[in-house]
Parts: C-alpha cells; sequence; structure tokens
C-alpha cells in the first residue's frame, strides 16, 4: 500500500483536504477539484490492484458501462484516469452517511422510513439492470443517505463489484469473493447462474437489517452464514418484528432460495414493500426491467455445494460497558498512462474499501466522564515483554511498553502522565485503566475496562448524548471499523479548536478504547499513531 496524502498536498488537480476512509483496495480522500472550486470524493487503487492486468481487462467493460449509468440514484463519477502509476477516481462527495452507519447508531427504523429508502435504492438497482448490469453487493455499506427524514435521499454505489451477469459462482479467477457474506444470495454461494434476481434477493437482506438492526442470518462463521443462505428457511419478519404483515411477507419473498420465486425486478419488491408499510395495495403489474445478462434466466445446476457447518455454541452476550477516560487538552509521478477507459475499471474498485463508503460524515458522539486520578512518569525504556519491534509511524517512533493487563507500544519521547497501576478504580464492569502520553497538546491514551464484552456500537451510542449540547462540537465520522484483529467503532470530532479520534474494540476478555487528540494541524500524525497503538494492543 502507497503511503497516505497528507492534508494539503496535490494530487493531479486535486488538492487533499483528508482522509474519509481506507481499506484493502486503497483511500477515499475528501479533495478539492481546483479548476472548479468543487468537493469531490477522490479514490486512489492501492498499487499492487493496478499491476493486474487480467483483472483490469475482467472489468473494463462492466465499469464503462456502470459508469455511464445517469440516475438520481446513483452516484455520478466526475473523472477517472491514471496519475503516474496511480488510478483514481473522482465522484460526487455527498455529506451524508452510509446506511451501515445509520443502522449501528439507531439500531433499526420505522417500516415507513427503511421501505423509502430501499426503494430509491430499488430505482438505482432497475437502472443499472436495464443495461445489463447486476451489481452483486447489494449492502447497507453501499447505500449513501443524504439529508434527514422525511427528506432522505439514497444513492446506491460501489459498482466497484458488478460484473456480467452471464458468469458464475461468487469466485473470480483469482479467488476474489464477489459479494459479501451477510447479504448474498444463494446462487452466488452454490455457483450458478446469476441475473438481476440476486440484487433483489440482497436488497431483500438489507430491508430485513433496517427494519430489524440484524441481518437475515447472524451466525458465528462465514461459512455458517453462506450455508444459511443456501439451505435454511427465510427468518420471518411476522414471528420477531411488528411490521404489517404485507411488509413481511414481501420480505419473506424477496428472500426466497429460488429466482423463479422472487420479485421479478427490484423495483416490484420495494412497491410491495412500501404499499405493505402503509397498509395498501399495488396497482402497478410486476416485470422485469433487465435486459442482456442481467435478464433472467435458467438458474442451471449446482456446481459445487456447501456441507453443513459446526452446531453453533451457546452464548451470551454482555452489555458492554466502555472504559471512561480523561478528556485530552486540548510530490507525485508523471500524470497519464494506460488510459481512461481501463481507470474507470480498477478505479472503481476502491468504492468498496472494506465496507467504508465514499463521502460520509457522521452524526453521534461519545461522552466520556473523567474519574483518573493521580499521575506517574513512564518508565518505558528500550524494549518490553511482548517481543514487539520499535515502530515508526508519522515520523514517531512506536516502542515496546508493558501494563499490567495488556502489552502494547506507546511513542517514544512522550511524557507519560497517567499509568494503570495508579489509576485504578472501581467500575461496573471490573477495574478500569488508564494509560497516557503527552507531547505539548498533542496526546493519546490506552483505556482499559475489564472482563467485558459485547458490542462497541453499543457503547457508542450509550455514551453520544453528552457532546450534544456543546455547540463547538462537530461530528466527523462514527463508523464500524476493523482495529486489532477485531471489529472495532471508530468516532472521529472537533471539539473546542482539537480534533478526536476514538477507537472501541475489544482483545481478550477485555473493552479497549484509544484516544488520540490533537490541534487540527498535528492531527493526522496522531492519528495515525491512536490506529497503531490500538493494533498493538495484547491482553495477558
Amino acid at each position: 500500500m502507497a503511503a497516505e496524502l497528507e492534508p494539503g498536498t496535490s494530487f493531479g488537480p486535486y488538492r487533499i483536504e483528508r482522509v474519509l476512509g481506507r481499506g484493502g483496495m486503497g483511500v477515499v480522500y475528501l479533495a478539492e477539484q481546483r479548476s472548479l472550486g468543487r468537493r469531490v470524493a477522490l479514490k486512489l487503487i492501492a498499487p499492487a490492484l493496478t499491476e493486474d492486468w487480467t483483472f483490469r481487462a475482467r472489468f473494463e467493460r462492466e465499469l464503462r458501462t456502470a459508469a455511464l449509468i445517469e440516475h438520481p440514484n446513483v452516484i455520478p463519477v466526475y473523472e477517472a484516469g491514471e496519475e503516474g502509476d496511480t488510478l483514481f477516481i473522482a465522484m460526487r462527495y455527498v455529506d451524508g452517511h452510509d446506511l451501515r452507519e445509520l443502522l449501528a447508531f439507531e439500531g433499526s427504523m420505522p417500516s415507513s422510513r427503511a421501505t423509502a429508502m430501499i426503494a430509491q435504492v430499488a430505482a438505482a438497482l432497475d437502472a443499472a439492470h436495464a443495461r445489463g448490469l447486476v451489481h452483486r453487493d447489494v449492502k447497507p455499506a453501499n447505500v449513501l443517505v443524504a439529508g434527514s427524514p422525511p427528506d432522505e435521499h439514497a444513492y446506491l454505489t460501489d459498482f466497484g463489484l458488478t460484473k456480467q451477469a452471464g458468469g458464475t459462482g461468487g469466485l473470480t479467477a483469482s479467488g476474489e469473493w464477489l459479494g459479501t457474506v451477510d447479504y448474498v444470495a444463494p446462487e452466488q454461494v452454490s455457483g450458478r447462474s446469476v441475473d438481476a434476481r440476486a440484487d433483489v434477493y440482497s436488497l431483500g437482506c438489507v430491508l430485513y437489517a433496517a427494519l430489524t438492526g440484524e441481518v437475515p442470518y447472524p451466525r458465528d462463521t462465514d461459512v455458517a452464514k453462506l450455508y444459511a443462505h443456501v439451505h435454511e428457511p427465510p427468518p420471518s419478519l411476522r414471528e420477531r418484528n411488528r411490521v404489517p404483515p404485507a411488509l413481511a411477507d414481501a420480505v419473506t419473498r424477496a428472500l426466497a432460495k429460488e429466482p423463479t420465486a422472487r420479485f421479478p425486478s427490484a423495483g416490484d419488491f420495494a412497491r410491495a414493500a412500501v404499499a405493505g408499510a402503509h397498509e395498501s395495495r399495488v396497482t402497478v403489474p410486476e416485470r422485469s426491467v433487465a435486459v442482456g445478462e442481467a435478464a433472467a434466466k435458467p438458474v442451471g445446476s449446482t456446481i459445487r455445494d456447501l456441507p453443513p457447518p459446526p452446531p453453533r455454541p451457546s452464548s451470551t452476550a454482555v452489555d458492554y460497558q466502555a472504559p471512561h477516560a480523561e478528556r485530552p487538552t486540548a510530490s507525485l509521478p508523471r500524470r497519464g498512462g494506460r488510459g481512461l477507459a481501463t481507470a474507470i475499471v480498477l478505479a472503481a474498485l476502491v468504492l468498496a474499501l472494506g465496507g467504508v463508503a465514499a463521502a460520509l460524515i457522521a452524526t453521534g458522539t461519545f461522552e466520556r466522564t473523567a474519574r483518573d486520578k493521580g499521575t506517574k512518569t513512564g518508565a518505558t525504556g528500550k524494549g518490553g515483554t511482548n517481543g514487539q519491534p520499535t515502530t515508526k509511524v508519522a515520523g514517531v517512533s512506536l516502542v515496546p511498553f508493558s501494563a499490567g493487563t495488556y502489552d502494547a507500544r506507546r511513542p517514544a519521547g512522550w511524557v507519560q502522565t497517567k499509568s494503570d497501576e495508579q489509576n485504578r478504580s472501581t467500575a461496573t464492569n471490573g477495574y478500569r485503566y488508564v494509560s497516557k502520553w503527552q507531547n505539548g497538546v498533542a496526546s493519546v491514551l490506552i483505556d482499559t475496562t475489564l472482563n467485558t464484552s459485547g458490542d462497541p456500537a453499543q457503547s457508542a451510542r450509550k455514551l453520544d448524548a453528552g457532546h450534544r449540547a456543546n455547540p463547538t462540537y462537530r461530528p466527523i465520522a462514527l463508523e464500524p471499523s476493523t482495529v486489532n484483529r477485531g471489529p472495532a467503532f471508530t468516532w472521529e470530532y472537533d471539539e473546542s479548536g482539537t480534533r478526536y479520534i476514538d477507537i472501541f474494540f475489544f482483545a481478550g476478555r477485555n473493552g479497549y478504547a484509544v484516544l488520540g487528540a490533537a490541534p487540527p494541524a498535528d492531527f493526522e500524525r496522531v492519528r495515525g499513531l491512536a490506529v497503531a497503538m490500538a493494533d498493538s494492543v495484547r491482553p495477558k
């Protein structure tokens, strides 16, 4: 992965403002297109992908077609090309959230709001299907939402996994999975022919999640989820959620195992869902709008089948009580190369970014309580007990250190102002520990609560209310993420002239929060330190 661009630097005709998201396929930046003075979501592809010419050729025709889709619910592409050896795509910047974030923050949605949003996504899918394309990765993270109820506008993004629908299976020639296991259609799993009705199934999964706050098949492993999509009956909203019966039946039909039993088009499903939510009737006859390779076809024979997963172990979820902590004080190579058409092909692939949607500014906050007492000058010199080597992030060396409950890395040369051994206090779920380092007005800390389990997002929602009353508070991002090889929840915001990043995650049986704070001009350096520190935590 190439080094990330710093705020204020140039990339061709664009000036970088800040990072919006990052993932295995590249980085998404908020940037200004200087010639027009407009903000764009600028996506840069990871260098390793640009060298895969087979990959380029396989997706070129489909993504060229996808870039030509003009629809009010599809994110428009402004420009795509190659700057030096880096593929990029510039798209409309949407000041809003993705649906995954909204569900993580709110839990679920009322029927009328959820179906109105799904109807807009369905309109975008119908437009794609009418051009012979199947999206193949419809999921909440690929639905961007601007505005607020009742005037929300939904955009479908990430046609990077779109493929001419005649292909079979969920794997590319290089072994890459096309789709997301929580929302994938059974025919994709079993390697059969795929058409527009696979997107109808995925859209049904998305509506189910919006109405319940839970994916249709919550299982412990990906294999178990895939097996459930193929073999287990669709979950019924009639049994678990208070929605009108007609709406529950529409979702069940969209989740039918056989494509022939589903709605013929995404629009037909959306009309049935909206009518069901309002307890009215659909008057438009059902029909498929798909053409070419997206048109309905015989499902075909199964190429492979999945063995049943092992029995699911029983478990009891324990609510996560978030740790509390003191609030801290506050030149590129050549332009041009392999051509625009090919650039569109892979540049659009970065939209996936592990589910990080382009252009998101989330709402919601965490509130922390200052209960820590006492200070101690830290003394963790060279080395440590965890065997982690010294590394450097944004020009700052991170060296190993050992705390009472974990090993991790901390910034060399910074002053330790809190030590977990000196700052114990009783919390609802065991002891809380805080280790904190400062360098002038910049600071980072690791906050620990013992013997906790659950969902970091749930903790974030509980701590949200405290910041809203502060008129200087401005949220930047509130989103699920991956930290320390597991699920996490990351929150970034500005408040009273200081920029913050707060990362909630679990390691072993303990809950952790890594908090970084700095003036905006120094924040990217502190942000990198906080992420690296969170990734380094290893419980003893």
